[in-house]
């Protein structure tokens, strides 16, 4: 017992921090470091190389020195490819708290973050992935959670006017048939 007590009270440093050992006897948390790699193209030859362009401390979170280049060539958090996520869907990372969280009313996510629903949708539930249409109401701006009830005795369907049209499109209307019913 005397041997486990004072190897569970020894530190000393490894090649990823400081080590500490917890009562259980797993490796303690505290000072764990990693960098953060991502590979990058070296030239016009596009020969890729290890960049480190950030670490992540135990303590301290994330500390970026460089941002990311996405395949494709997509450079920056802003332009991580669809189909890359860093959180479930529903949510998005927080890097000041260093962990993934809903996405509020009003909002939906694929993982990368949250936005607001567009014009005529809502997301009445924090976490959702997708907008809903409004049914007996409208959404008459972006981000909403909920709709809008429609004016008591409207007339005309409730909802934001229709976007105008570009170009001038002529219809037709219906045309006469040339058959004849059968007699």
């Amino acid at each position: 017992d005397a041997v486990s007590a004072e190897m569970k009270a020894a530190r000393f440093s490894g090649t990823s921090g400081v080590v500490k050992l917890l009562d259980n006897g797993d490796r303690s948390g505290e000072g764990i470091e990693y960098a953060i790699e991502n590979w990058k193209a070296t030239g016009p030859g596009g020969a890729l190389e290890p960049t480190i362009i950030g670490l992540w401390h135990s303590e301290r979170g994330y500390e970026w020195a460089d941002v990311p280049v996405w395949p494709g060539n997509a450079v920056g958090w802003d332009a991580i490819p669809r189909g890359i996520a860093l959180c479930p869907p529903g949510t998005q990372f927080d890097f000041d708290l260093n962990e993934c969280g809903e996405c509020p009313l009003g909002t939906v996510s694929t993982g990368i973050q949250c936005v607001p629903c567009e014009l005529g949708k809502v997301a009445p539930e924090r976490g959702m992935v997708k907008c809903l249409d409004c049914v007996g109401g409208y959404a008459g701006a972006t981000g909403m959670s909920a709709c809008t009830k429609c004016p008591e005795n409207s007339e005309v369907p409730c909802a934001p006017p229709p976007p105008q049209p570009s170009a001038l499109t002529l219809d037709p209307g219906p045309q006469p048939s040339t058959r004849h019913p059968a007699p």
